[in-house]
């Protein structure tokens, strides 16, 4: 089973929509819930971290602070961070993290989680092989 879910509902005014994202997250318990980076396409990221935390049932948001990259939105991410610890939300950084940076974000914005592929690759021991 799976531990928890990622949702996320926008209104097409850029807020938050709270009905939709209240049922999504009232049928997802008790699995824990995450709200995605539905907030970075919000006018107001930093606001809508309190309307979310209204939300019954929500531990987590995922963002990029606005920006393509966590790197790029990581002045809104220090702000989100700030409001998440009044609210009791866990801000978690996402997108275009690496080896080379994830460090310093966490520093910067006092993240505590992050989410990412921090990709690398190296030669497979395996011996069987798809075809595709």
């Amino acid at each position: 089973g799976a531990a928890g879910v990622v949702i996320g509902c926008l209104c097409s005014d850029g807020t938050i929509d709270t009905e939709n994202t209240r049922r999504l997250a009232e049928r997802a318990f008790p699995l824990s819930v995450t709200f995605h980076r539905a907030i970075d396409l919000t006018f107001d990221c930093v606001g809508s971290v309190r309307v979310v935390s209204s939300i019954p049932g929500i531990h987590r948001i995922l963002t990029s602070g606005g920006k393509q990259t966590a790197v790029q939105g990581k002045d809104v991410i220090k702000e989100m961070v700030s409001v998440g610890n009044e609210v009791s939300l866990t801000i978690i950084a996402a997108s275009g993290l690496n080896e080379n940076n994830v460090e310093e974000i966490m520093c910067y914005t006092r993240v505590r989680e992050v989410h990412g592929s921090l990709r690398s690759t190296r030669p497979s021991q395996m011996s069987y092989r798809t075809l595709h």
